[in-house]
């Protein structure tokens, strides 16, 4: 389902379920009975843009399950109308019941046929995910000439908004589409292009898959595309793009052949698909793994100066989706988190493989947290047959809980266990629909461990381990006391967990281990500990799904900092030391350790707070920070050294990170550090730079602005009057703080009658300020039709204004 990597699934179903649990009074769901096996599907489209219409033929060539059949059933949305079918070649009279179309089809176990649904559609207003339907237009908004085209989007149940066809994933079928479209236009679908021909003004894509696959997969996306080519190990890879948008593609897709070589190795089974393409389109929300061409959303493309690949846990989780979501699929919707918890923990496999340990750990952490927040509103399995729809599933427990679990499981069982199990599964099950009882099977036969004490505990009930730990020394006994107690809510079927763990204790700055096994609600281990330790720490690895509450002095806390295993717990643990100041002792300490995390992937990202107090004995440290290769770090020492930017050496410093070769976050910091009256050439200059949201020219606008900068009304409307939406919307948010002039008139009239409904609301917002009453009818424009409501809204308010 659309995402970036799972948020946005979420978002939607936090706020419509509020602090209820929907899974609470959920009746119990299968998947539905089939009267035939689905063999191949064959679409053949037209598309009309201008009339934002679409008609066409799908072909399904099915095989009968059962003796004395007397019809058969097609899923039809209901932004689709049905002109014709035939059986064979012979028309036949249907029954429609909702999304249901019943076919007239007699004949016994094992006959074959070919099912012909002649179909257009019926709404000119496409519906993509969470909008009603599996297709969606491209609207022009104003900015773009380009803006234009299509795309599908098929998961949970939308394809049958778009083709008629068995829409649930519990068959596999092979698969084509034929699609006519305007010239210019480029057509990505599945599978290998067969044909590519033009006839007058129009042009046919032909899309081929030849590898069984759950029919949510089919997709299309269309328009005016940049396409670049590329391979790996002689298979093709295509990078799309909106046209316009290709200086984005390699800092975007560079590292799809390292990602392929990487999950083909770790789970011990090559990419399937004949070709792998990575469409990025407008409107589209995150990213869907359709079978060998995924769709992602186009605001996620990125440039190496937005950090290190920022796009590349949105593609790793759409591509590892390609082995766990496409050659495997989950059966029904309950199991879906054989999808997208994979998808989800695979992705932090690929971080740990192309960032390092320290990034596996933070992805794990967000994870765990991200789960916990929905915890507090509900508890489910993470495998259930009790949900109140199919859109319910893609949850933060299908997604991030789920990637928590596989962690656990990983840790449980060893490297070499857990992956082998992985490829066994994909092997055993290739080109199948699957439940939760196939993975664990796959990890019995290949582990030797017998997992059903896990997945019961983990997969098929509800919940996670809340554990109190606190501890105590006994000199005498030289033994430490480590007290340990589950305290999750139980009531709803929740466990007290069986755990096997370790045990950090630090000594005089060194660490030793000792392992304790949980099975109780309330229990104590005595471990034999030689000297009063600095810290004890239960899980210091972070093993195991957990929330763990306990209580450090801030001396604790410093040796965890120190001498911790875990990226996030040092990290957190600083912060934790350093609420209470700092000593010169441990100032120290600080500038050694953070001296020493010198790598593109440091444990320590921030300084925990010490940056806001004015330390001189750390001017020289944030000074070398700024050549730290972390972008994190380095901004976190920009903003440190704002404390001392009378300094002329430190102002120096900052000013030579006002560059457009620099990273955008350091650069704008930078220039929200200097003063724009000291400086006005340099914020002018910047001011006009190409940034991937705009946010050199907001930074450079917001200083001038500050400087009262005569500038300020030129730089403005010069940006605004430009085609790059982000600086389009940088000039026009300082409208309300210069004068009404002709361009500026140009300007806003270009945003209200845009469709670009941020933009229009920012004009808006000027316009109010300037209370120039000559766009009085293009405001007034903005208060009926097919318009946003908080725009309707927004529109009254200004009239009323000017």
């Amino acid at each position: 389902m659309p995402r970036p990597f799972w948020i946005l699934a979420l978002l939607a179903a936090a706020t419509a379920h509020a602090q209820t649990d929907p899974f609470a009074t959920a009746s119990p769901k299968f998947a539905p009975d089939r009267t035939f096996d689905l063999l191949h599907v064959s679409v053949k489209l037209d598309v009309n843009y201008a009339g934002r219409s679409y008609s066409g033929t799908s072909k399904n060539y099915v095989t009968l399950l059962r003796n004395s059949t007397e019809s058969v059933m097609m899923h039809v949305g209901e932004r689709i109308s049905v002109e014709k079918v035939t059986v064979d070649g012979r028309a036949v009279q249907t029954r429609r019941n909702k999304e249901e179309l019943s076919i007239p089809l007699k004949g016994d176990r094992g006959r074959k046929a070919e099912i012909a649904i002649e179909f257009k559609s019926i709404s000119t207003e496409g519906g993509g995910f969470g909008g009603g339907g599996g297709w969606r237009w491209i609207e022009p908004h104003g900015y773009d000439a380009h803006r234009v085209g299509f795309w599908t989007q098929g998961e949970p149940e939308d394809n049958r908004n778009w083709v008629p066809t068995w829409d649930y994933p519990n068959d596999f079928a092979t698969s084509e589409t034929i699609t006519t479209v305007p010239k210019d236009w480029t057509v990505v679908g599945n599978g290998v292009l067969t044909s590519e021909t033009t006839q007058g003004d129009r042009r046919t894509f032909q899309w081929s898959m030849k590898q069984a696959h759950a029919t949510y997969l089919i997709s299309l996306v269309g328009g005016p595309l940049e396409v670049k080519r590329a391979t790996w190990e002689g298979m093709p890879l295509l990078y799309v793009v909106p046209k316009g948008y290709g200086r984005l593609i390699d800092d975007s897709f560079s590292d799809t052949q390292d990602m392929l070589s990487f999950f083909s190795k770790r789970v011990g089974y090559r990419y399937a698909w004949p070709k792998y393409a990575q469409n990025a389109m407008h409107d589209f929300g995150g990213g869907m793994e359709n079978v060998s061409s995924t769709t992602l959303g186009m605001d996620a493309l990125t440039d190496q100066r937005e950090g290190f690949r920022t796009m590349s846990g949105l593609n790793a989780h759409e591509l590892a989706h390609q082995w766990f979501g496409d050659v495997v699929s989950c059966r029904d919707w309950g199991h879906i988190w054989l999808n997208e918890s994979f998808a989800t923990f695979m992705q932090g496999a690929y971080f740990e493989h192309s960032q390092g340990e320290n990034e596996y750990e933070r992805q794990i952490a967000g994870y765990m947290n991200g789960y916990f927040d929905e915890a507090k509103r509900y508890r489910r399995p993470l495998a259930t047959n009790r949900y109140p729809g199919p859109e319910s599933m893609f949850d933060s427990h299908s997604y991030p809980k789920g990637a928590s679990i596989l962690h656990t499981l990983r840790r449980k069982l060893g490297d070499d266990a857990f992956f082998r199990s992985l490829a066994h599964y994909l092997k055993t099950n290739e080109h199948q629909p699957v439940q939760s009882w196939n993975l664990e099977r796959a990890f019995n036969d290949v582990s030797g461990v017998n997992v059903e004490p896990f997945f019961q505990q983990w997969i098929y009930k509800p919940g996670h381990p809340v554990l109190d730990v606190a501890w105590t020394y006994d000199p005498s006994a030289k033994k430490v006391k480590l007290t340990v107690k589950q305290t999750q809510d139980t009531s709803n079927g929740t466990p007290i967990y069986d755990i096997e763990s370790r045990v950090l204790v630090v000594t005089n700055g060194k660490r030793t281990f000792h392992s304790v096994h949980l099975t109780k609600l309330d229990e104590t281990f005595e471990l034999p500990v030689t000297d009063t330790p600095d810290a004890v720490q239960l899980d210091p690895d972070r093993d195991f799904l957990r929330e763990l509450r306990t209580t450090r002095t801030p001396a604790e806390s410093w040796a965890i900092a120190l001498h911790g295993l875990n990226a996030v717990d040092r990290q957190d643990a600083l912060a934790e030391a350093t609420k209470a100041g700092i000593n010169a002792t441990q100032l120290d300490a600080f500038i050694s350790m953070m001296t020493k995390d010198r790598s593109l992937h440091p444990v320590f990202l921030n300084y925990a707070g010490l940056g806001a107090a004015k330390v001189e004995a750390l001017r020289g440290f944030y000074l070398e920070e700024l050549k730290h290769p972390n972008f994190a770090r380095r901004a976190e020492a920009v903003k440190a050294l704002r404390q001392f930017v009378g300094d002329n050496g430190v102002e120096q410093a900052l000013v030579a990170l006002v560059s457009e070769k620099q990273a955008f976050e350091v650069c704008s910091l930078a220039l929200g550090s200097l003063d724009a009256t000291k400086h006005r050439e340099l914020f002018a200059k910047a001011s006009g730079w190409w940034s991937l949201h705009g946010q050199v020219s907001e930074a450079a606008l917001t200083g001038l602005a500050k400087a009262n900068d005569p500038q300020l009304s030129a730089i403005a409307t010069q940006l605004a009057l430009s085609d790059w939406v982000p600086n389009v919307l940088a000039g026009l948010r300082r409208f309300g703080a210069i004068p009404a002039t002709d361009k500026t008139r140009q300007a806003l009239k270009k945003a209200l009658t845009s469709r670009h409904w941020e933009a229009v609301s920012t004009a808006l917002d000027g316009l109010a300020s300037q209370k120039d009453g000559t766009l009085k009818s293009e405001v007034g424009a903005l208060t009926k039709g097919n318009v946003p409501e908080n725009i309707k809204k927004k529109a009254t308010e200004t009239l009323a204004k000017l």
